[in-house]
């Protein structure tokens, strides 16, 4: 029944913004109702006492690396630019050609691309070269959207140097339940989260640390799933790499697909994360999948 549903949704919403009706996807915390306005971005407009205004990322000055492949990205030229501006690009690993695949998961109503990347569970992994802004950290948020084909051990996204204790920060599984992995000088800590992510569906991950607390959230599509106490103290600085698609450097790799990923200097409010997941998704804006 749900599937027929979300089929009906998806079907209606594509009816109506071909039609230029307005969409409500959401109501944020604060009240305020957001709609899709059909102009082609993964942004939306908010209507009510005044006109219409594209959402702001308030958090955009914290951003240190965003993927969103939209529409950036081609095969060709085996690049991933980083849209938050801070010259993370990433590149597509082992070759542009054999490395992750560039799909499209969805046109809007002006007929713009919305670009994903899908891994194979092999060989495939997007890097970027690591400095002080991505593994200095006194506090970090770090996610993306992504699925799981298979359950098993692999790594979706974060930093990890190639010594099993070298944990930075990392976002991983070992079956197809999230883990929260962190590293602090010889210490380390895996915190899970009960989450099949191994559903064929999209789903938003984000995951949250502030050394002075000493705590690790992890947000399940916009919603704080868990809550563990760990060491304070400042995340290792070992590791010379960023990666997408494997655990650590050319081992465990993902098997599945990922966009939008990000990671924030700070740790988001939880009104800030369900917002973040609210604006750049299919769930809510099914034409726009990710």
């Amino acid at each position: 029944m749900k599937k027929i549903l979300m089929g009906f949704l998806s079907f209606a919403l594509v009816i109506a913004c071909a039609w230029g009706v307005d969409v409500v996807i959401g109501t944020t915390a604060d009240g305020i109702t957001w709609t899709d306005s059909g102009d082609g971005t993964n942004f939306y407009a908010v209507f009510g006492g005044g006109a219409p205004a594209p959402w702001v990322d308030p958090n955009a000055a914290n951003l240190v690396l965003l993927w969103s492949f939209d529409p950036d990205l081609t095969n060709e030229t085996g690049k991933v630019n980083d849209d938050s501006g801070n010259g993370h690009d990433g590149t597509l690993e082992p070759t542009p050609a054999t490395g992750p695949t560039l799909f499209i998961t969805g046109t809007n109503a002006l007929g713009v691309a919305n670009n994903a990347v899908s891994f194979d569970g092999t060989e495939d992994r997007i890097i970027t070269t690591s400095d002080a802004s991505l593994k200095e950290l006194t506090e970090i948020t770090f996610g993306c959207w992504t699925t799981q084909k298979v359950a098993g051990l692999m790594g979706c996204f974060g930093q990890w140097a190639a010594a099993e204790t070298n944990r930075c920060w990392t976002f991983y599984t070992a079956s197809d339940d999230p883990i929260w992995a962190i590293g602090n000088g010889g210490a380390s800590s895996d915190f899970s989260t009960t989450y099949d992510l191994n559903s064929a569906e999209w789903i938003h991950v984000a995951m949250t640390y502030k050394n002075s607390e000493g705590v690790r959230e992890t947000y399940i599509n916009g919603v704080l799933t868990a809550t563990n106490v760990v060491f304070t103290g400042t995340m290792n600085t070992n590791g010379s790499e960023c990666f997408a698609g494997m655990l650590r450097p050319d081992s465990y790799f993902w098997n599945g697909s990922g966009d939008e990923y990000f990671v924030y200097n700070k740790k988001l409010t939880s009104n800030d994360i369900y917002t973040l997941q609210l604006m750049t998704h299919p769930t809510n804006n099914m034409r726009n999948a990710p």
